[in-house]
């Protein structure tokens, strides 16, 4: 009973997170870049799009974010960012050995995708500590 439960809250709160990242705009960008050339060649290229520009609100997010900390703040973010980075990259290599030996085109963007998530993920934490600032 407990797990179901369990099982339940973490479906709602998916479904919650699913309904609000829908409503962001780089997301729907890439909707909507989608909708017009669902391509192999054209999914790819949409979602690298997107990565470009979840980097870019990750990089202004934690501009903003990190110019309003206090000094001791600011740098446990400094550090948590470099740790990142250094998760991103093992990720990406990781992200890059899996899809490798897969054949299909259809592994091209489903490997641009899940680089999205990484990107896409801690630019939405950067932003909820942001907002947890009062910015």
């Amino acid at each position: 009973m407990k797990s179901k439960a369990l099982l339940v809250a973490a479906l709602f709160f998916m479904a919650i997170q699913a309904c609000h990242a829908a409503d962001h705009p780089i997301d729907q960008y890439q909707s909507k870049c989608i909708a017009k050339d669902s391509t192999t060649s054209g999914m790819t290229n949409c979602t690298n799009g997107a990565i470009s520009r979840w980097d870019k609100e990750l990089n202004s997010v934690y501009a903003n974010l990190i110019s309003s900390l206090a000094p001791s703040e600011q740098q446990a973010l400094r550090e948590a960012q470099r740790q990142w980075i250094l998760y991103r990259d093992a990720e990406f290599k990781l992200i890059d050995e899996m899809y490798k030996t897969k054949d299909g085109t259809m592994y091209i963007p489903m490997r641009a995708a899940d680089r999205l998530e990484i990107i896409k993920t801690r630019a939405l934490q950067l932003q909820a500590y942001r907002d947890l600032q009062g910015l």
